[in-house]
């Protein structure tokens, strides 16, 4: 492990160390605008706060701040080791750290280990899932590894008062919500999704078949966080 503007993250990762050669903090990046989500009032209860695709959880304390309990899930690796010693050194008590992704199914799966390419990050959770959708870029097979991680749907864990769903998966969105439809209809909990074609494509999905999905699902867009994270609400 090594310092990255006092979070400890993976000597294997190069990510973080490239962005503090080019002056880049990306420890506080998007408070500001997820703030303003967990403010409005479209949030009104604040009981159950989840974050699918957690990294080294920048965002974590914020969550923790506002939220009664915070659920984060991402596949044990190197980063995750860093993820629990970052929640342990902020004394972040009202938290469960899920050591397997979720996915529309209960399955095992593979990863890409894409970091070996110069400068690449390894955070996300589902940017290293490889499963029968998998579209696979030329080259990338040779980074496909042997040992096999968990998936599980949302709706088998039980996990109750859920107000706000934070997906950041890197193209496996989709994946992660058709597994979640019952716990979302149960609750209809704000949703901070990423939509990105790019990284959809990889599973052969498309930004238009995911808003399909949360429109079918009941859901209507209310605001954009970034360039690439949208906020949707229930219609209800």
């Amino acid at each position: 492990m090594y310092n990255y503007y006092g979070w400890k993250v993976s000597d294997s990762d190069p990510g973080p160390a490239n962005w503090k050669k080019q002056g880049k903090d990306l420890t506080t990046e998007g408070d500001e605008e997820l703030l303003r989500v967990i403010n409005t009032d479209v949030l009104s209860n604040k009981r159950t706060a989840l974050e699918i695709g957690v990294n080294y959880g920048f965002g974590i304390p914020l969550l923790s701040k506002h939220f009664n309990h915070v659920h984060t899930f991402d596949f044990p690796n190197d980063i995750f080791e860093c993820f629990q010693a970052n929640m342990q050194e902020r004394n972040i008590n009202n938290l469960t750290m899920h050591s397997y992704g979720l996915g529309a199914e209960n399955m095992q799966v593979a990863n890409i280990d894409r970091f070996r390419r110069k400068g690449f990050n390894r955070g996300a959770l589902a940017n290293s899932v490889v499963d029968d959708q998998t579209q696979l870029r030329e080259g990338e097979d040779q980074y496909i590894s042997q040992k096999k991680f968990e998936v599980k749907t949302l709706d088998s864990l039980q996990i109750k008062d859920v107000d706000l769903v934070i997906i950041d998966t890197e193209g496996y969105e989709v994946n992660v919500l058709q597994g979640a439809t019952e716990t979302i209809k149960r609750y209809s909990p704000v949703l901070v999704v990423e939509f990105s074609a790019k990284q959809l494509s990889k599973y052969n999905y498309t930004i238009q078949k995911l808003e399909k999905f949360l429109i079918e699902l009941g859901y209507q867009h209310y605001n954009n966080l970034n360039a690439v994270d949208r906020v949707y609400v229930c219609k209800a």
